[in-house]
């Protein structure tokens, strides 16, 4: 039997103008074209991209789901605006010139005409972009400030991929002073340079900060934001049902994640994951009621720490197992 052949990258090609030379010019570099529905990339170009700029583009694909040709030494006011406005990264909001994954497109249901729009929705779900910096025409149709303030709901859902990096710098003083506390004690309480489990991590900044560990999180969006930002290997799983071996981790935090994190069903599947002899940071809002559930299931409470009127951090370490004698 014959080895299958591997799968072309196909193209689909939006111009804004008929650009015949392109078009050839891609051809010739070895790129087949196919339909919208069936290419596994879509290029939007502007009248007059050179073939030069596109193919920049191409050699770079399989780095982000979104590749921008970014004229980032021409700032325009336009792209400053709506860079502030949305809180978002990138500079060139007016390229010409776009490259796109199409399966990514098609999960968060975007058209790739409609360049803002498909950046906001990819971003907000997790989705890898990035701007190379190449010589390419600004889009002078292209989203203004009134789109960005179109979609300024969407971007800062509690939903969006980055919402829990976000909130270390929100407006909210309590709540940036609250988090950044956490995290203070949180790190104060572990072993450095020792492997980690942060269960309900998001897209925070413990998870991008763990030398050695796993986040896991229900949000499948958050984990593919952390691809690149994070050394952590992400993992998809609820708190109740974690995927690994029993006594897998020496250190385990579990915090701001709700009350499910005192749930009489949690707690017993965080000590089976967590070495016996190994460290438990667990958050909740009522000291009094996380103990007595800690200690029933094993636990002996080492410190505990006040981070605001309505939210405690524990310390726990696991009882190391008894060999009953015979």
């Amino acid at each position: 039997m014959e080895p299958m052949a591997p799968k072309t990258n196909t193209l689909w090609v939006d111009t804004t103008a008929h650009n015949e030379p392109l078009c050839q010019a891609l051809q010739s570099a070895g790129i087949a074209f196919e339909s919208r529905d069936n290419a596994d990339y879509s290029l939007v170009a502007a009248r007059g991209t050179r073939p030069e700029t596109v193919l920049a583009l191409w050699s770079k694909k399989e780095a982000a789901d979104l590749i921008v040709a970014s004229r980032r030494s021409g700032r325009r006011l336009r792209d400053r605006l709506i860079r502030r406005i949305l809180s978002l990264p990138y500079f060139d909001y007016s390229s010409g010139v776009r490259l796109y994954r199409q399966a990514a497109l098609r999960r968060v249901k975007a058209t790739p005409t409609n360049h803002l729009d498909s950046l906001v929705r990819l971003h907000c779900d997790g989705y890898r972009i990035r701007e190379v910096t190449v010589e390419s025409r600004p889009n002078n149709k292209g989203s203004g400030v009134a789109a960005a303030l179109a979609l300024l709901r969407a971007r800062h859902a509690r939903s969006a991929a980055d919402a829990d990096e976000r909130q270390f710098e929100s407006r909210r003083p309590f709540l940036a002073r609250r988090l950044k506390s956490r995290l203070e004690h949180t790190v104060r309480f572990l072993e450095v340079d020792v492997p980690l489990l942060d269960v309900g991590c998001g897209s925070g900044k413990l998870v991008q900060g763990i030398a050695k560990g796993v986040g896991v999180d229900i949000d499948v969006a958050k984990l593919r934001y952390l691809r690149g930002r994070a050394k952590a290997f992400g993992v998809a799983a609820t708190i109740t049902s974690l995927p690994f071996r029993d006594g897998t981790f020496p250190q385990l935090v579990c915090t701001g994640v709700g009350p499910s994190a005192v749930d009489e069903g949690a707690i017993p599947e965080l000590k089976r994951v967590l070495r016996a002899g190994g460290t438990l940071i667990v958050g909740a809002s009522d000291e009094g009621e996380l103990r007595p559930r800690l200690e029933a299931s094993g636990f002996a409470i080492d410190e505990v720490q006040r981070i605001s009127r309505d939210e405690v951090l524990v310390r726990a370490v696991r009882h190391t197992d008894r060999i009953s004698e015979t």
